[in-house]
């Protein structure tokens, strides 16, 4: 739970890539010798150590990789046929590029994981390497506003779904569930104005984003870019966030008719 909903205490980031030799056996090793930063609990911080230590711990207690995972018990059987971890050379060609990497890897980065520590760790975390489209992620996001299922196949049951896609509170102010955001309460949130309460959603460092409206059965998936060719255009991040606004508010007084 602490590390689902960002409150373990860890920190938020650290630049492994940026020591010599560092593998993901000794990202790993080092993430569990991390003092805590504040008390667990105590504050909602989010945090890519958490998300790659869960993907750590799903593969221990599985004995199998996140990739092999994920597409055995989602992607394949749910049709999602352009979804993958560190995707197959044949496809490059339909994949944007990312950004003239010019702290790492000084190349331009297609169709390879943008995270660095994501790349140092094979390209297969859970907090970055996923690529995807729009109508794949729809489909898992249909699944889901489905209770579970898909042309009549349950892959998750409705008490889980609704278990993991409710607000925690665990922290004064905190958006999130176990594992998903949910729209701003502060009033300024990028998925706007009229996303009912029961939303849930994520954004990507990259300029991605997904929010789910079960209430009104409405997906909204935003596959853009803020960090091409490099993530230190000025301003970018302010003007992301308020074109994700408006683009969320308008599409959605249309659909509901406001």
């Amino acid at each position: 739970r602490h590390l689902l909903t960002h409150t373990s205490g860890l920190k938020s980031y650290i630049e492994y890539y940026k020591y010599k030799n560092f593998n993901r056996k000794k990202i790993i090793a080092d993430i569990v010798k991390q003092p805590l930063e504040y008390k667990p609990d105590s504050k909602t911080v989010y945090s890519d150590l958490d998300m790659i230590l869960i993907s750590d711990i799903v593969e221990k207690v599985t004995g199998a990789t996140l990739d092999h995972l994920s597409n055995k018990y989602f992607y394949k059987p749910l049709g999602m046929k352009n979804t993958f971890f560190n995707p197959p050379q044949k496809l490059i060609e339909r994949i944007a590029p990312t950004e003239h990497d010019n702290y790492f890897r000084h190349k331009l980065l297609k169709g390879v994981v943008h995270d660095e520590n994501a790349y140092l760790l094979g390209g297969v975390s859970g907090h970055a390497g996923l690529f995807s489209t729009a109508e794949d992620i729809g489909i898992y996001s249909k699944m889901l506003i489905d209770d579970g299922y898909h042309l009549g196949t349950r892959y998750l049951t409705k008490n889980i779904i609704e278990k993991f896609t409710k607000r925690q509170n665990i922290t004064e102010g905190s958006d999130r569930t176990l594992g998903w955001d949910t729209p701003s309460q502060n009033g300024n949130s990028s998925a706007g104005d009229y996303f009912s309460e029961s939303s849930f959603g994520h954004l990507g460092f990259t300029g991605t984003s997904m929010w789910i409206d079960p209430e009104n059965e409405i997906i909204v998936v935003l596959l853009t870019n803020r960090v091409y060719p490099t993530r230190n255009k000025e301003n970018i991040k302010n003007r992301m966030q308020l074109f994700r606004r408006e683009f969320h508010n308008q599409l959605m007084m249309e659909i509901l008719k406001l």
